[in-house]
């Protein structure tokens, strides 16, 4: 009888620590599991700030790149301007303009330059070449 209660004992501590070590092995998994969560959180967060990081940059580059064309594009008007005030001709000289027209101030006004790309109103006078018409 002795045997059995032994044998009974045994099987009992045996089966507890089968159970313990199911828990512990159970406790451990779900340990690695947070651990796993919780380091891909990590890293979804670092994506998210890289990822806004990356669209600061995007936005930045895209500023510069406008500013580079709209500063292309006003030295090109003031390199236009400048083109425009060296062929100005003495007063009453006739001046080629960029395609082929001519053109003769007979009367130079006393207000401001006009800018390159400015809309303007002209009175005129159209005249064929001398033996050309």
């Amino acid at each position: 009888h002795s045997i059995n209660n032994k044998t009974a004992a045994t099987t009992t501590t045996t089966t507890e620590q089968q159970q313990e070590q199911a828990q512990k092995k159970k406790e451990s998994k779900m340990e690695r599991l947070r651990e796993k969560k919780r380091l891909r959180k990590e890293q979804n967060k670092a994506k998210a700030k890289n990822d806004v990081n990356n669209n600061k940059r995007k936005r930045n580059n895209e500023k510069k790149q406008e500013q580079a064309l709209k500063d292309k594009k006003k030295q090109r008007q003031q390199e236009q301007q400048q083109k425009l005030l060296k062929s100005k001709a003495p007063d009453g000289q006739l001046v080629t303009a960029h395609k082929g027209v001519q053109y003769q101030d007979i009367i130079v006004g006393t207000g401001p330059e006009l800018r390159v790309g400015k809309q303007i109103q002209v009175k005129y006078t159209l005249r064929a070449a001398p033996g050309k018409g």
